[in-house]
């Protein structure tokens, strides 16, 4: 899960930027030690049993819609040859991050055309909602009009089914998921960290957040271990419980 790729311009842009050569780093370091990337395609295929899943796989996504994501990204996806879903707040289109708080700096937004033109170069689009709500906080009706509003007017632009969405926030409840399922949303993404295997829940699907500030090294612990702690302690911390479980211990 990246958010906006683009040089820092204050000290908490490090967590939700990524400059550009970085992230370039960042996806020829994971290719390069046998990872793979799989498109939504392919994940909607796995997660409704109709596809097995080969190997270490990877889906890239990015979070909010920032008009970098074309700019920046889109050209690195199309050199490496990976393909990403970027999704979208739609009621932020054309505009700025103005959710943010104070510590990340103001962004532009993609604009409709940008939007269409992301797709169009073969970027996947999904829903973020409309105003980037936390949506557990909503009475029902509003839930609905932030998912349904946010996913018709995407078709609407687009001409295209959209299948996937990301809670804001990374924020869920039951009343929400059920909101994001009766959109018609085929699978749903939150900030929970972990790995997606067969079986999972379509609507709560893992993601492992990418931090600006990441090493290709950090970043490789976090895919490895499904964590976003990429500290070297965390691969310690694993080998260490394997021999402890192998030696009859307790992990």
């Amino acid at each position: 899960m990246y958010h906006s790729v683009s040089a820092h311009q204050s000290r908490g842009d490090r967590r939700y930027a990524c400059p550009p050569g970085r992230f370039r780093a960042h996806l020829r370091h994971l290719q390069g030690i046998g990872y793979r990337f799989c498109g939504l395609p392919e994940v909607m295929a796995v997660v409704a049993g109709e596809r097995v899943l080969v190997g270490d796989a990877i889906f890239l996504t990015f979070d909010d819609g920032y008009r970098d994501n074309l700019e920046s990204a889109c050209p690195v996806l199309e050199e490496t040859e990976v393909p990403g879903c970027v999704f979208v707040a739609t009621g932020f289109v054309g505009r700025s991050n103005e959710w943010s708080g104070p510590e990340f700096a103001r962004r532009p937004m993609l604009g409709w055309e940008d939007v269409v033109a992301l797709n169009a170069r073969g970027v996947s689009v999904g829903g973020h909602s409309v105003s980037h709500a936390r949506l557990p906080d909503l009475p029902h009706p509003r839930v609905r009009e932030e998912v349904e509003g946010c996913k018709r007017e995407l078709e609407q632009r687009l001409g295209i089914s959209v299948d996937a969405f990301a809670y804001p926030y990374g924020l869920f409840s039951p009343a929400v998921c059920d909101a994001v399922r009766g959109a018609g949303y085929r699978v749903a993404f939150s900030t929970r960290p972990g790995f997606n295997r067969p079986g999972d829940d379509a609507l709560l699907l893992r993601r492992i957040e990418v931090e600006g500030s990441d090493s290709c090294r950090a970043l490789a612990r976090k895919v490895r271990f499904g964590t976003n702690d990429g500290r070297p302690r965390v691969a310690l911390r694993y080998y260490a419980d394997r021999i402890r479980a192998r030696l009859g211990g307790v992990a």
